[in-house]
């Protein structure tokens, strides 16, 4: 391939691929890894998620009543793909959690002239995660750290994050409270420039509104839960790229404007799950949906996310097993 092909290849890498707002290259950190969350928006921080809460808010695996493991597979736009799999291993106020986390822009064409391609190649991006939290009574803490690794054709760089939080429940554990960091860190230079490691943070809440029955032949129990994440973008900044004389390094701030993401929930019998969940960030794709089944320690889950810019819409599919 001509060097000015491939410079154009990596200008582009830089600028990345837009996903509605969320584009592409690390922006995928910032997206739900799993069905749960992402048919609720993004809406993560109080909320169980079983072993994915190690992207979103590591606090939460202490809280979880089982290990369990997880997998997952989302289908996006422009032929984006990305992958999740984790593990949380609860042992009585202790948990470990260990996942891998990848995204992949795939079947991209290389030309060196106008005309046919010369082949094809794929940007990847991957994150690998683990996690300690503890829950010590009136509050569980959390961390995890991630080593990050990007590549596009022949080039490659690497980098680091954390995610952080901590969680508390009350009203007899009917509300959840929780704040939490994720993906603050950076990026070695991918030749001339680095790429953005979409730092946040959040501030959640989630509360089991109503439960009820229904009467037939047999009783039906149904909780109806409610939850909402404040979200604040973050950016890490080295002393020399300060703007500020003698500031230290990881200094973290943003002018990006904050939004709030909220979500609804309806439990049918512990068994059938629905969720309905609402962004003001995105707007190419403001609404979700999905639903989950769950039977015998296994959780199927399924999330849809309609684009109302035309490009179609996404889909994701996950499951989760309870480790006994």
């Amino acid at each position: 391939m001509k060097k000015p092909i491939l410079t154009f290849l990596l200008l582009l890498l830089t600028t990345g691929v837009s996903i509605g707002q969320t584009t592409g290259g690390l922006r995928f950190l910032e997206m739900g890894a799993d069905p749960l969350s992402l048919a609720m928006s993004e809406t993560k921080t109080a909320v169980l998620l079983g072993a994915p809460s190690i992207f979103a808010n590591p606090a939460n695996l202490a809280l979880e009543e089982t290990s369990s493991l997880s997998a997952t597979h989302t289908f996006w736009i422009a032929d984006t793909r990305s992958i999740q799999g984790a593990v949380n291993f609860r042992r009585n106020r202790n948990a470990f959690a260990f996942g891998v986390y990848t995204s992949i822009i795939g079947d991209l064409q290389a030309r060196s002239t106008p005309g046919s391609a010369n082949g094809s190649f794929s940007w990847q991006y991957y994150a690998f995660a683990a996690s300690a939290a503890r829950n010590m009574g009136p509050v569980s803490l959390g961390v995890t750290g991630m080593y990050l690794y990007e590549q596009v054709y022949l080039s490659s760089a690497r980098g680091f994050a954390f995610n952080a939080g901590a969680t508390t429940s009350l009203l007899s554990d009917r509300l959840r409270l929780a704040a939490a960091a994720t993906s603050i860190g950076k990026m070695d230079p991918l030749n001339a420039s680095r790429s953005e490691v979409p730092g946040h943070m959040k501030v959640g809440a989630e509360l089991q509104a109503v439960q009820f029955s229904v009467d037939g032949s047999t009783e039906i129990p149904i909780l109806l839960s409610l939850a909402a994440d404040f979200v604040k973008p973050v950016e890490w900044i080295d002393q020399e790229q300060s703007p500020f004389r003698g500031e230290i390094p990881g200094f973290i701030h943003s002018d990006d404007t904050p939004w709030i993401n909220a979500a609804f929930r309806a439990d049918i019998a512990n068994i059938l799950n629905l969720r309905l969940g609402y962004t003001t960030n995105d707007t190419s794709r403001p609404f979700s949906i999905g639903a989950g089944v769950r039977r015998f320690g296994v959780e199927a889950d399924f999330a849809f996310m309609p684009f109302n810019d035309g490009f179609g819409s996404a889909i994701s599919f996950g499951l989760r097993y309870e480790l006994k």
